[in-house]
C-alpha cells in the first residue's frame, strides 16, 4: 500500500469520524449506524470483504438513498481489487458508485444536511481522484478537479458544524502555499 493510498484510507476514514455533527444530519446523527460505519470501514482496510458486505448490507437497508452507501460500497470495490486498475472489470462499478454519492450529495443537499452530504461528497470525489491519478487518468481528473472546487469552497462555510471539513480547509491551506513553493 503506498503512502498517499494510507493517506487517503485516513482521510476517508473521516468520515466514519464525524460525530460531532450539530445540524439535522440524518446518518451521522444516527450513533448505531455510525459505529456499524466504522466498524464497517474497519473491516474494509483488513480486508475482511465477507464482514464487510454484510455489515454494509445492514447500513443500506437503514439509508438506502444516502450518499454514504454508495461511498461504503465503492470503497469495498477499491480495497477488494486493490490496486484497482482501469482494465479491472470491477472499475466500472466503483467509478458508478462514486460519481452517484457524487450526484445524490449534490441533489438532495438541504440546509439541514448540507454539512453531511458535502462530507460525503468530498470523499467520494477525493477517492474517485486518487483512483484516476493512479492510472493516469489524466483527462478523467481535470473535469472532476474542476467541479470539486466550488464544493471545497463551499465546506469551509460548515467547519464549525462539522469539524472534519477542516481536514479540507487544512489540506486547501497547504497546498495553496505549499505548491506554489514547489512548482514556481
Amino acid at each position: 500500500m503506498t503512502q498517499r493510498s494510507k493517506l487517503f484510507g485516513l482521510f476517508v476514514g473521516l468520515l466514519a469520524l464525524a460525530t460531532e455533527l450539530t445540524s439535522a444530519g440524518q446518518l451521522l446523527q444516527d450513533t448505531v449506524t455510525l459505529g456499524q460505519i466504522k466498524k464497517d470501514i474497519g473491516y474494509i482496510y483488513n480486508i475482511q470483504i465477507q464482514e464487510s458486505r454484510e455489515l454494509y448490507s445492514e447500513i443500506v437497508a437503514k439509508y438506502p438513498d444516502h450518499p454514504v452507501v454508495y461511498l461504503l460500497k465503492g470503497m469495498i470495490t477499491y480495497w477488494q481489487y486493490y490496486p484497482l486498475v482501469s482494465t479491472n472489470p470491477e472499475t466500472s462499478s466503483f467509478v458508478s458508485d462514486m460519481r452517484h454519492c457524487m450526484k445524490i450529495a449534490e441533489e438532495n443537499a438541504t440546509p439541514q444536511n448540507e454539512a453531511e452530504y458535502l462530507l460525503a461528497n468530498l470523499c467520494a470525489r477525493g477517492f474517485l481522484l486518487m483512483y484516476y491519478s493512479d492510472n493516469n487518468l489524466v483527462m478523467d481528473v481535470i473535469p472532476l478537479v474542476t467541479g470539486t472546487y466550488k464544493f471545497l469552497i463551499r465546506s469551509f462555510d460548515f467547519t464549525d458544524v462539522c469539524t472534519d471539513l477542516y481536514y479540507f480547509k487544512g489540506m486547501y491551506n497547504y497546498y495553496r502555499e505549499a505548491y506554489p513553493r514547489a512548482y514556481p
